[in-house]
């Protein structure tokens, strides 16, 4: 998980293309997955950060 986060750190986009459902995590379930795009989508808000 911890490289999962990693990754989405250095590549943002992806991050956006998870949301859209164009991409996948391997090996993540999809409850994870959903925990993932709360805690962006949480920190992202509290920042005034918007992803591209």
């Amino acid at each position: 998980m911890l490289k999962t986060i990693q990754l989405l750190n250095k590549q943002p986009q992806l991050l956006k293309l998870l949301k859209e459902e164009k991409v996948c995590l391997v090996g993540v379930s999809e409850s994870e997955t959903k925990s993932i795009l709360e805690t962006y989508s949480k920190d992202a808000s509290e920042l005034g950060v918007y992803w591209n």
